[in-house]
């Protein structure tokens, strides 16, 4: 069974971290971070309606990026469907 989980090594996400560039994913680059969350979520499920499911999996690991660098939250995407402890 697939997992939602492409392997960022803290590494990588330290290097993502300390991007100082406007193209970053920081509280200050991305202020309404939640709102990019709800929309992800809807580009899900759409998606997901349609058949796409495998081109759904990149996204949750961009939402996992988003929580993690630009709100600042460890959490687990809602709509997961592979419920692995990585996801």
């Amino acid at each position: 069974m697939p997992s939602c989980s492409y392997p960022f090594t803290p590494e990588v996400v330290g290097r993502l971290a300390a991007d100082p560039s406007v193209m970053a994913l920081a509280p200050h680059t991305l202020p309404e971070a939640e709102g990019t969350m709800a929309y992800l979520d809807l580009l899900i499920r759409d998606l997901k309606r349609r058949g796409f499911d495998t081109h759904v999996l990149p996204l949750f690991q961009l939402q996992r990026l988003v929580a993690k660098l630009a709100l600042r939250n460890e959490v687990r995407t809602a709509h997961c469907p592979y419920a692995q402890p990585t996801c």
